[in-house]
Formats: structure tokens, sequence, C-alpha cells
């Protein structure tokens, strides 16, 4: 019986070495699966980065555009602006005489302003 225990020992220790082993493989190959997933998401999230960067630069040209029509529109409205400012402030001294025309009628009931 001695001969057996040496001889099951080494065949108990060569099992749990395959076993072990297997566990190992298993878990390598668990791994590099996991690695080529990882792998996928960074791809699928450089993508998306470009993307972004893509459409950044293309608001970002939006905007510079936006910004030279708007400076444009303010160069061509401002004579308008200006002349409508002044042509109400002329209105409004009108309106005023006339305000005071009809004050001075009401207070003196003479039609004729000396």
């Amino acid at each position: 019986m001695a001969a057996t225990d040496p001889h099951r020992q080494l065949l108990t220790l060569i099992r749990e070495f395959a076993s072990e082993k297997s566990q190992g493989e298993r878990r390598m190959i668990g791994l590099k699966k996991r690695i080529q997933e990882l792998g996928c998401e960074v791809d699928v999230a450089n993508a998306e980065m470009e993307e972004m960067k893509c459409i950044k630069e293309t608001t970002e040209q939006e905007l510079k555009g936006n910004e030279l029509q708007l400076a444009l529109m303010k160069l061509l409205f401002k004579p308008w602006r200006d002349e409508f400012i002044c042509q109400m402030f002329d209105l409004n001294a009108k309106i005023r005489l006339v305000s005071l025309t009809w004050t001075y009628v009401a207070l003196t009931g003479n039609l004729f302003i000396p």
C-alpha cells in the first residue's frame, strides 16, 4: 500500500496542477475577452469624440459667420437708426409744441399765440 500512496499523491498533484492550469487558462480567456471588449469601447468613444470635434468645428465656423453678419447688419442699420432717432426727437418737439399750445389756449382762452 505504501507504493500506492505516493502514486496516488502524484496523481492528485497532477490533477490539482491540471485543474489550476485549466482555471488559469479560463481566467486568461476571460481577461483577453474583457480586454477586447474594452478595446471596442475605446474605439466607439474615440469615434464619438471625433464626431464631437467635427460638430464643434462646424459650430465655431457658423458662430464666426454669424458674428460677421451681425457686424455687417450693425453697420448697415446704424445710419437708419440714427435718422430714426433724429426724426423721433423732431416729432417729440412738435408734440410738445402742440401740447403747450393747447395748454396756453386752455388757460387763456386765446386762440392766437403772441
